[in-house]
């Protein structure tokens, strides 16, 4: 299970298999649990298994990873079956460069049924060999086994095997125990006895054989190291170390070069433990005097060499009532100088480990390597270390992405240049850190991936910001969600969303960074007018403090824009709601005035147009015919401009914002056929001569204007205006007629212009982005609901001049007649008296 450091078990215990024993003992054979060389990737466990199933001398592997609340998931597993005819097996476990595992193995072949007398033969049979199996990060089946070396000494046994990257040259190594079992054959000796006689007498000479017995066997230890690629080419094969004191012993590399040999002596339920230090040349480092010696444990302790060089043990107490936890830094015995990274393969950075002075918005860094080198596959994360203790993600780096734009990177020959954001580095006084991950680089000799460089290592801080001598105001702009964070934001219910603007702001401030209270919302959104799968929200930068040490709005506006834009490669990509930022659009400014008449100039001359050609009919028909009706023109006019605008705004921009498209519909459809219907029904209840005649005369001129007065029933009233003292215009309507036109109009603005309106200041109130359309439609109506209104209530109160009422029209008719033939006899007397002819 996995437990936090306040004793919270973090989510559901896994189980890893059987805990295999050793055939016919009480004993665990070898049992590996290796961290992945990126150790947020997950571990490897492998377990022999001996003595169960059918394939008795096998091992398994399984490879797990972590979620990212910290609990474990099984990846992969398989099953390395036995190999032939070994009888003595060694296997070990440990992480490669590239992310993934490998499993090494060691085993010694006896009793081998291939002889040959032939020396040159013999060559090619191998009485032991060590193997690899280079097993990739998630892979589901188990590859064939690398051959690293083969021995052709008769007798070996492993006993030891400890693999690692080699964090000094290129590649991974390999270091083997191994010990050389020798038979001796007893020993036979003739030994002559001389006796010795009188004089005279010749000697006598006994001889006599004695067997003189010796040790049947010897036993000559020794290690080997070997260097080699992750394709299994091996670049180098040395033996190492003096001759090992006959006590259990552990090897282990050092990250910044060198060897630790643990000895282990057993004394009853107690080891001491002795460290001896080596230099990559094989030289004893006696100039280092460890600080405990022995160090004395009992059966449980426990030791493991850490990243930075450190050793760290675990002193399970011969008493049982203590413990202690050790940690010793070891000093570095590589040929090449420790600069701090970690990593012996860098030699210089820029910015240095350690600078303080880093220009604010500085776009480039570098590292320095000690080989040749090319890029590879990997991320380098440049993080921001928050006053909380916290990090801030501010930009990833992906090889891949240089590979595709040459401009991000350049490697020349060891050193690698990148180039970052403006927006990365721009926090004052501020503490930064890098972060490359294994594999990054690669070697450009030998195509091996090369060490990283671990977090909280390469760090720096940047330079203070005086007070800006700028200013710039409040910046109002949009934002747009991806279609994913659509989805997601059309779940929330009210509280959710406002949750959701909260967490933006919250979030955004973090990233960019931002003083609190910079940043807000008015929690106003709409569907996007170029893609209604996207939702549109209003996004706020409030001017900067005087007096302070804040960045201007501008600054900010531009740093969120690149954020976005390059959402991911930053912390956007990252946080549970920024990434649903859009980063096709990044971040908008509302357009000015000059800005809007420019896009949309097109439609501001199709309505001056509309405008003068209006005003021009109206003064030509007012020059003809004064006495007419002539302003049902102008109001003709503005009916048209408001219906079609009306029309536009409910079928493109009603449906963009929430629970306005309805409602459009409804008083765009309800008002249209009510007006129709009551047209049609004043058309054909007209029952009088006169208007028959008229009607059968102009019926289609009539019908035309029926159906333009579904937009506003006034329209029917142009009929009988007289324009122009045209008679297509001097339709006979009954006071019955005009009178339900004038109810008909006064419905029509209760429950249809005025809640048009309504609606239109609706949508601007909640809109985002800004289109000339509602405003065009919102200023149509605004003009007819004041005009109608105000003329229902002036005709009213001067019934005189009311277009509803038929005697005052016929009075007005009248006066024009008597004053024709006023005119006509004054014209008729004045030739009576000044005849020309007779001049009588």
């Amino acid at each position: 299970m996995v437990f936090h450091w306040n004793g919270s078990i973090i989510g559901n215990p896994i189980e890893f298999g059987s805990s295999y024993l050793a055939k016919d003992k009480s004993l665990w054979p070898n049992e590996f649990i290796v961290n992945n060389i990126s150790p947020k990737k997950g571990f490897l466990r492998l377990s022999a298994i001996n003595g169960i199933g059918t394939d008795p001398d096998s091992f398994k592997w399984s490879q797990f990873g972590y979620h990212e609340n910290g609990s474990l998931y099984l990846l992969q597993s398989d099953t390395v079956s036995a190999l032939k005819n070994q009888t003595i097996l060694q296997v070990t476990a440990f992480a490669t460069l590239d992310g993934g595992y490998a499993l090494a193995y060691a085993n010694t072949t006896r009793n081998k049924n291939f002889t040959t007398s032939n020396p040159l033969a013999a060559q090619f049979s191998a009485d032991a060999a060590i193997y690899t199996i280079m097993l990739g990060y998630n892979q589901p089946t188990t590859p064939k086994s690398l051959i690293l070396h083969q021995l052709t000494a008769p007798n070996l046994t492993f006993t030891q095997l400890y693999c690692s990257v080699d964090y000094v040259f290129i590649g991974h190594s390999c270091i083997a125990y191994a010990s050389q079992e020798q038979f001796v054959p007893n020993v036979t000796t003739t030994v002559i006895t001389t006796t010795t006689t009188p004089a005279g007498a010749a000697p006598t000479v006994v001889p006599i054989t004695t067997t003189i017995s010796t040790p049947s066997t010897t036993i000559n230890s020794f290690y080997m190291r070997i260097r080699f690629l992750s394709s299994g080419s091996v670049l180098a094969l040395d033996p190492i170390f003096p001759p090992n004191n006959g006590s259990l012993t552990n090897v282990r590399s050092l990250p910044l070069g060198g060897y630790a040999v643990i000895n282990r002596t057993f004394f009853g339920q107690n080891i001491n433990y002795t460290f001896d230090l080596y230099n990559e040349s094989d030289s004893f480092a006696n100039d280092y005097n460890f600080p405990l010696r022995p160090l004395t444990a009992n059966l449980n302790g426990a030791f493991d060499i850490l990243q930075n060089n450190t050793m760290l043990m675990a002193l399970n107490e011969t008493s049982t009532t203590s413990w202690r936890l050790l940690s010793i830094n070891l000093p570095p015995l590589s040929p090449y100088k420790d600069n701090g990274f970690g990593n012996l393969h860098v030699s210089a950075a820029y910015p240095p480990k350690g600078f303080d002075n880093l220009t604010l918005n500085s776009n480039s860094i570098s590292i320095t390597y000690q080989d040749p080198i090319a890029l590879s596959n990997g991320n380098l994360y440049i993080y921001q270390r928050t006053i909380d203790g916290n990090k801030t993600l501010r930009q990833v780096i992906n090889t891949k992405s240089c590979n595709l734009n040459n401009s991000v990177c350049s490697v020349t020959d060891k050193v690698v240049k990148l180039n970052v954001l403006d927006c990365t580095f721009n926090d004052p006084n501020a503490q930064y850190y890098i972060e490359v991950d294994n594999g990054f680089v690669k070697s450009s000799i030998y195509n091996e991936p090369i060490l990283g460089i671990n977090q909280n290592t390469w760090t720096f801080n940047t330079t203070g910001g005086g007070e800006s001598l700028k200013r710039a105001g409040t910046i109002k702009g949009s934002l747009r969600l991806t279609t994913d964070g659509t989805s997601h934001f059309e779940t929330l219910n009210n509280a959710d969303k406002d949750r959701f603007f909260d967490k933006l702001i919250n979030e955004l401030a973090i990233l960019i960074p931002a003083e609190k209270g910079r940043l807000s919302s008015s929690g106003h959104y709409q569907k996007d007018t170029s893609d209604s799968t996207k939702t549109v929200i209003v996004l706020s930068i409030s001017e900067a403090k005087s007096g302070g040490n804040q960045r201007i709005s501008t600054e900010i506006e531009s740093n969120l824009n690149l954020l976005i834009k390059n959402k991911e490669f930053t912390g956007i990509s990252t946080e549970p709601t920024v990434k649903y930022l859009d980063e096709t659009y990044g971040y908008q400014r509302f357009q000015s005035i000059k800005e809007v008449f420019e896009s949309h100039k097109t439609k501001f001359i199709l309505l001056f147009v509309a405008i003068v050609l209006f005003i021009l009919i109206f003064l030509v028909a007012r020059l003809r015919s004064p006495e007419s009706e002539n302003f049902c023109i102008l109001t003709l006019g503005l009916t048209i401009f408001r219906f079609v605008t009306y029309v536009v705004f409910t079928f493109t921009d009603a449906p963009l914002v929430p629970n306005i498209f309805i409602p459009s519909v409804a008083f765009l459809v309800i008002p249209v056929a009510f007006n129709l219907a009551l047209a049609f029904t004043i058309l054909y209840s007209e029952k009088s001569d006169e208007y028959v005649v008229w009607f059968v005369q102009y019926g289609r001129v009539a019908v035309s204007f029926a159906l333009a007065s579904g937009a506003n029933i006034d329209t029917l009233l142009i009929l009988r205006a007289r324009l122009m003292k045209i008679e297509m215009f001097n339709a006979p309507f009954s006071d019955r007629s005009l009178t339900t036109i004038f109810w008909g109009a006064c419905v029509d603005v209760l429950l249809t212009e005025i809640p048009q309106f309504i609606l239109q200041i609706i949508f601007l109130n909640s809109s985002v982005l800004f289109d000339v359309v509602p405003i065009f439609t919102a200023v149509a109506s605004g003009l007819s609901v004041l005009a109608s209104i105000t003329s229902k209530i002036f005709f009213i109160r001067h019934k005189t001049y009311s277009p509803y009422l038929k005697h005052i029209e016929e009075k007005k008719r009248n006066t024009m007649t008597i004053d024709d033939i006023k005119v006509e006899k004054q014209t008729y007397d004045a030739n009576e008296v000044v005849d020309p002819i007779d001049g009588k």
